[in-house]
C-alpha cells in the first residue's frame, strides 16, 4: 500500500538504510505532475529517463519554463508539467538558490529532498517550512535519523512516515514529537529484509503513517 501524498503540505520520511524510503519516494514523485528532486547526495542516476537532469540554477529555471526568456519564468511562462532532478554540487549554497526558484512558481508542486538533514538547519528551510503551504508548495524530506533533523521540521510536518528502527535516540525523538504510542509502534514494525546476493526482497516492510488530526496507521509497503 502506498499512502496518498497530500498536496501543499510538509512531509517527512524517516528510516535507516534499506528500510523502504527510496521505494516510497519513487512511488510518490513518479505520480506527480510538477516535482523537483533536490539531489545533494548523488543518489539520482544522471541517466534516469524519468526526469530531466540539470546541474545549474539557470538550467533549473529553463527546465521549469516554456518561454525563451528565463527572466520571465516567474510569471507567464511556467510549465504545466515537469519532473526535474537538480544535481547540487555544494549543498548548502545550492539549496537556497534552488528553493528560491521553486518558491516563485504558482501551481501546486513538490520539492523532494533526500537526506534532508543536510539542509534542515538553514534559515531558508525554516522559513519555507512555516509558509510553504501558502505558496502551494509541498516539502517532502527523507532522512535516516530523526535526531539529525531540526525540531522545526518535525513540528511543521503535516504527514510523517516512520520505518522500523532500534536506535534509542531516534525512538526517544519519536516519543517526544508524536507520543509514546508512536515510539512503541515504530519499534515493533516489521523491517525490510533484502537479499543482496539474489537481488530479491525477502520480507516487505511496514511503516507507521501519521497525518495531523488523524489516527496513526500501520501500512504494508510492497
Amino acid at each position: 500500500m502506498i499512502p496518498e501524498l497530500p498536496a501543499a503540505q510538509n512531509v517527512i520520511v524517516v528510516g535507516p538504510v534499506a528500510s523502504g524510503k527510496t521505494f516510497l519516494l519513487d512511488a510518490w514523485w513518479t505520480k506527480e505532475k510538477r516535482v523537483v528532486l533536490f539531489d545533494g547526495t548523488g543518489e539520482i542516476d544522471d541517466d534516469d529517463p524519468r526526469v530531466e537532469h540539470v546541474h545549474s540554477i539557470t538550467a533549473l529555471k529553463r527546465a521549469l519554463t516554456t518561454g525563451p526568456d528565463v527572466v520571465q519564468f516567474f510569471n507567464r511562462h511556467q510549465r504545466t508539467k515537469y519532473r526535474v532532478a537538480f544535481h547540487a554540487r555544494k549543498v548548502e549554497e545550492d539549496f537556497p538558490l534552488a528553493l528560491r526558484v521553486v518558491w516563485q512558481l504558482d501551481a501546486e508542486r513538490k520539492l523532494f529532498i533526500d537526506e534532508v538533514q543536510e539542509v534542515s538547519h538553514l534559515d531558508v528551510t525554516d522559513t519555507a517550512l512555516r509558509f510553504a503551504r501558502k505558496r502551494l508548495l509541498g516539502l517532502v524530506g527523507a532522512t535516516q535519523r530523526l535526531v539529525d533533523v531540526t525540531t522545526t521540521y518535525r513540528a511543521n510536518a503535516r504527514m510523517v512516515v516512520l520505518f522500523h528502527t532500534h536506535e534509542g535516540n531516534d525512538l526517544d525523538a519519536i516519543r517526544d514529537s508524536w507520543g509514546g504510542e508512536a515510539r512503541d509502534k515504530v519499534e515493533q514494525l516489521r523491517p525490510l529484509i533484502y537479499d543482496d546476493v539474489n537481488k530479491t526482497v525477502v520480507q516487505t516492510p511496514q511503516a507507521l503513517v501519521y497525518k495531523r488530526g488523524l489516527p496513526m496507521e500501520i501500512i504494508e509497503l510492497g
